[in-house]
């Protein structure tokens, strides 16, 4: 008897190209579209990623960039699980149901468009400060492969935004200093 692929089986090389093109960019947002591209390899789901930054800026994005899910990659910077999990450091789970029983209804018409029946929102942490969520959309049940695959992505993006963050300052005051020797 052979053994059945894995579900969730991504060639390494993707995912170091990624990772490597991931740490290569020089923005917050190209990292954000970056980070949702490989937990949707990962995971074989749908996934955003939300980061809101030290001055309240909220940066989002999604994949695959695909119409169905557009309106659930607009609907995560203003409300539902992702909003509740950025606050409390708690990852969430929210069902279509769920969302129309908290009155969120432009996730729930989201998640109808896109045929998605739960969101799961896992906390982004720096240095133990959460700065953001990476989400899947379901439209089935969660399993421990799912689980896997998220965490890894949630990791991967976890380490980048966490050297973006920590490097913003010295390249605003590299930038200040080429401007003190230019101005």
């Amino acid at each position: 008897m052979t053994a059945s692929p894995r579900r969730h089986s991504v060639p390494l090389s993707t995912v170091s190209r990624l990772v490597r093109t991931m740490s290569a960019t020089p923005t917050l947002t190209g990292v954000i579209r970056i980070a949702a591209d490989l937990g949707q390899r990962l995971t074989g789901l749908p996934t955003g990623v939300l980061v809101i930054d030290r001055h309240g800026v909220r940066v989002s994005a999604g994949a695959p960039v695909d119409d169905r899910y557009a309106q659930l990659f607009a609907v995560q910077s203003r409300s539902g699980p992702w909003l509740e999990t950025f606050a409390t450091g708690v990852a969430a789970t929210c069902t279509y149901h769920e969302a129309q029983d908290r009155g969120w209804i432009p996730l729930a018409t989201a998640m109808g468009y896109g045929g998605t029946s739960s969101v799961d929102a896992v906390p982004l942490r720096v240095s133990g400060e959460v700065l953001g969520v990476l989400s899947t959309f379901r439209a089935g049940e969660l399993t421990a492969s799912d689980m896997r695959a998220q965490d890894a992505a949630r990791d991967f993006a976890d380490i980048r935004i966490d050297v973006e963050m920590v490097g913003m300052p010295v390249r605003k005051e590299r930038l200040h200093r080429q401007q003190l020797n230019f101005g």
